[in-house]
């Protein structure tokens, strides 16, 4: 196989296993519902292991958080499949909201902030204003990220799957929207 196609090939498996990723929680809760917890877990360890090693070498700072959170995850749910706890699968994300909030907050410690090096993707010179905004933002996005972890810990110790899987499926995912959301709203305002 070629270089190029090898890269495509890459390519393409991290946005599958992407999208599986963002279906995780209800791949837990038909495993669950329908008693398939087992075969659901070795299905999800084969999808982290396959995003390992799609996803690029650590040389940036984003491919680190993705490893970083890939490795929990593999961690977590083979420790649930040997232990035979399902229970264990319902923390990730918990800990995906956990890395972010660290990285997130470090940012703010030792900046620039995350999402000021986002901003600069586009837009290498910020302003000082632009550069304080992003900083809000991303005092904003810790805040999220500790109200999300929080309410994620709340549906795992409850236990109950219907109630984990629709905010962890569901609400979260319509929450981080509807802040990026409106996040770019008031950012095209600032812009002008």
């Amino acid at each position: 196989m070629s270089k190029p196609s090898q890269l495509k090939s890459k390519k393409a498996i991290k946005y599958i296993t992407t999208i599986l990723l963002t279906l995780y929680p209800i791949m837990i809760y038909l495993g669950l519902k329908y008693g398939y917890m087992r075969n659901v877990m070795l299905f999800l360890i084969l999808i982290f292991i396959l995003r390992l090693f799609v996803l690029p070498s650590f040389q940036t700072g984003l491919n680190k958080v993705a490893k970083l959170i890939t490795y929990f995850g593999l961690i977590l749910i083979v420790m649930g499949w040997l232990l035979n706890k399902y229970q264990l699968v319902l923390y990730y994300p918990v800990i995906v909201n956990l890395i972010m909030l660290i990285l997130f907050a470090y940012s703010l410690y030792r900046p620039p902030t995350i999402i000021t090096l986002l901003a600069q993707i586009k837009k290498p010179q910020l302003s000082l204003l632009a550069i304080q905004y992003t900083r809000r933002v991303t005092i904003a996005w810790c805040l999220f990220f500790i109200i999300n972890g929080s309410i994620a810990f709340l549906t795992c110790i409850i236990n109950q799957p219907d109630l984990w899987t629709l905010y962890n499926g569901l609400i979260s995912y319509l929450l981080i929207a509807l802040l990026m959301g409106g996040e770019w709203l008031i950012r095209q305002k600032i812009e002008k």
